[in-house]
């Protein structure tokens, strides 16, 4: 009996395998198939992604260098632009330079004269003044005290100039 049992539940499940053989390989092979499209849809989905990446690498590597040689340009035209205003605001310096030295010995020159021509004047004052008084200690018949203060006053009023 045991042995019959055990017989008829072999033939059921081979009656169920047979039975349940077909529906299931085709269910199966229908989810498998579905998904293998869907893997395929994803990658040609990310094929034309990559692809199109690879485009858009192209183009911002082409404005990258575009872009370097623009600002590559710019640096150069800076550092010559630079250049050129040093170079022209030294040439104004040493202009400007030799301008304000050569006034300033101008200047320096004028007030020496200005200078010399005082010391001149105050000299032959002094000396007048010392002939005067001289004159006056000794009374020189010869020399009147009027002509000696018509002398003076001559010389206080203008500038005597010796060369």
């Amino acid at each position: 009996m045991e042995l019959d049992t055990h017989f008829w539940e072999a033939v059921c499940f081979i009656i169920f395998v047979l039975l349940a053989y077909k529906p299931a390989k085709t269910f199966i092979i229908n989810y498998l198939n579905d998904h293998s499209k869907k893997i395929q849809e994803n990658i040609q989905t990310s094929e034309d992604l990559r692809a199109e990446s690879e485009k858009i690498i192209e183009f911002y590597q082409g404005q990258h260098k575009k872009f370097s040689k623009q600002v590559e340009d710019i640096h150069k035209n800076t550092e010559a632009n630079i250049k050129k205003i040093t170079d022209t605001n030294n040439k104004r310096l040493e202009e400007n330079i030799k301008t304000k030295t050569e006034l300033h010995k101008e200047k320096l020159y004028i007030y020496e004269k200005e200078q010399t021509n005082k010391i001149k004047l105050e000299a032959v004052t002094k000396a007048l003044l010392v002939v005067q008084s001289y004159l006056n200690d000794h009374r020189q018949r010869s020399i009147s005290k009027q002509q000696i203060d018509e002398t003076l006053n001559m010389t206080k009023n203008k500038k005597i100039v010796l060369h």
